[in-house]
């Protein structure tokens, strides 16, 4: 890949951690389908992290866009963990008090 469509993202989005999560976003937008056509740079033999990274630095997609689209995956994803984490809690818990009774 080369560094200078690094260096024009960094342009764009001057924290390199925030630029790696609009790229994530990016990319799983791009690997699931959901992209509009007229957004996508010439793909042609590039792999899908390359052309998001080359969408930022050319203005192709909207950052704040990207990044609204990051947190409400993000929360999406607790939302759904949350739920489990505290069923399996409770089933550990269970298990360990009936244990305790049967001492």
């Amino acid at each position: 890949m080369p560094e200078f469509i690094v260096e024009k993202c960094i342009e764009r989005v001057d924290n390199h951690f925030q630029l790696v999560l609009l790229a994530s976003q990016r990319t799983h937008d791009l690997n699931t389908g959901a992209s509009n056509p007229a957004q996508v740079v010439k793909s042609k033999g590039r792999k899908n992290v390359v052309v998001a990274l080359y969408e930022i630095a050319e203005k192709k997609v909207c950052v704040h866009e990207l990044f609204n689209l990051l947190i409400g995956r993000c929360k999406e994803y607790m939302k759904g963990n949350t739920g489990n984490a505290c069923n399996t809690n409770k089933g550990k818990l269970q298990g360990i008090q009936s244990s305790d009774t049967d001492v």
